[in-house]
């Protein structure tokens, strides 16, 4: 079965996997593709059933999309689905409009395949980058480690929060899910994004 501590020895194995690369001076490398075969192969050494594992597989709702990767497996008659996303930031590229648009495009089919899939369903969307890149982009989002929460006579401080991808990747340490307001006015950055998808 996928756990959560599974899923986060992948990160570790991505992780070590790209500080390798980096170390033997082969960022050139690098790119969104580049990182789902290892990944892959870390999935394929922790299950016995290697054909569980395709790349490039087909999404069951929209026409000619693609998970970058799927794992689905059969364990005590339970049929588990898990989908992956990966995106890996490069040059500034998460403030290109056009990359924007495919996270979020990203983020997107994995709802989908979440809400409509039947039984065990999980989906997954790893950012990988260097430090800077997410400094850019994303440092600016708070995180919260969702088994710890604030002293009760702790001081209240307002988290001021900014950045374009904040509406999408903030969470609350007390909810495991972000909600994303589709139906926003005109006057949103974030308009354009959710009318181009649909």
């Amino acid at each position: 079965m996928i756990n959560e501590v599974f899923i986060k020895h992948l990160g570790v194995s991505i992780e070590s996997w790209l500080n390798y690369i980096s170390a033997v001076g082969r960022e050139y490398v690098l790119s969104e593709s580049s990182i789902k075969l290892p990944l892959a192969e870390f999935i394929g050494t922790k299950i016995a059933d290697t054909e569980a594992v395709k790349l490039e597989y087909l999404h069951p709702f929209f026409f000619m999309k693609r998970f970058d990767l799927y794992l689905e497996r059969t364990v005590n008659d339970i049929n588990y689905k898990t989908a992956f996303e990966f995106k890996y930031i490069k040059d500034a590229s998460t403030l290109d409009k056009v990359e924007k648009q495919r996270i979020f495009n990203d983020l997107m089919r994995l709802y989908y395949f979440k809400k409509y899939t039947d039984g065990s369903c999980k989906v997954y969307f790893l950012i990988c980058g260097t430090q800077y890149e997410f400094e850019q982009s994303f440092q600016k989002i708070p995180t919260y480690i969702s088994s710890i929460e604030p002293r009760a006579d702790s001081p209240k401080e307002e988290v001021k929060i900014s950045g374009f991808y904040t509406e999408w990747f903030k969470f609350d340490y007390k909810d495991s899910e972000q909600t994303i307001q589709l139906n926003i006015g005109e006057g949103s950055v974030h308009k354009s994004f959710y009318t181009d998808f649909f």
